[in-house]
């Protein structure tokens, strides 16, 4: 399953941090290695690299990481 983008361009640097900042979160919340959180989100946007996220998949990608997150009890 390809993205169906109508923007080619990549992430900004704030959003990739912001990306790679939740992509550190979660698997710290997780107890898991970051490189599996980082496949997960790649897998589920059908992308090679986190820094091949284009514009329109961001908040596809913010919230696919927020649902990963712990809930606070």
């Amino acid at each position: 399953m390809q993205s169906n983008n109508t923007d080619d361009t990549c992430l900004n640097n704030r959003e990739l941090t912001s990306v790679l900042a939740l992509v550190s979160y979660v698997a710290h919340a997780k107890n898991c290695d970051e490189g599996v959180v980082l496949s997960l989100v790649q897998q589920h946007l059908d992308i090679n690299s986190v820094n091949s996220i284009h514009t329109d998949d961001y908040n596809k990608a913010i919230h696919f990481l927020i649902d990963m997150a712990p809930v606070a009890a």
